[in-house]
């Protein structure tokens, strides 16, 4: 009887981090992966809460430079923008689903020196229940 309570504990903390453990160990797999490479528009559609990676090369050289990206904050949160550690010259955008609703993420860049902003990629977004 005394060992009840523990282990009922144990098996509740185990059963809730299934759900952040990778897909290989049983869990959900992490956040949705969108790889933009050889397209320009593109469309995805994830749950409250969840996140989405947009994985793209990095437009960053002589002639243009990363200029941000704008979408609507109340739907989906930009979390971080960091270079991909697996490849060089890639770049991962970390976006977190907010409310339920639609969006248009638009990657920008601007031609160098102080060009106007123009869209990289476009990713309509529905962000679902």
């Amino acid at each position: 009887m005394r060992w009840t309570t523990p282990l009922a504990l144990l098996v509740v903390l185990v059963l809730a981090g299934c759900s952040m453990m990778p897909g290989w160990a049983g869990g959900e797999g992490g956040p949705a992966r969108l790889d933009t490479d050889g397209n320009y528009r593109m469309s995805a559609t994830i749950d409250v809460g969840e996140a989405l990676v947009l994985e793209m090369r990095d437009p960053s050289g002589p002639n243009y430079e990363l200029a941000g990206a704008s979408f609507d904050p109340a739907v989906v949160s930009l979390d971080s923008l960091v270079p991909d550690p697996d490849e060089e010259k890639r770049v991962l955008y970390l976006f977190t689903a907010r409310a339920k609703g639609e969006t248009v993420i638009e990657m920008r860049i601007r031609p160098l020196p102080d060009g106007p902003l123009e869209a990289f990629k476009i990713i309509d977004l529905t962000v679902e229940d």
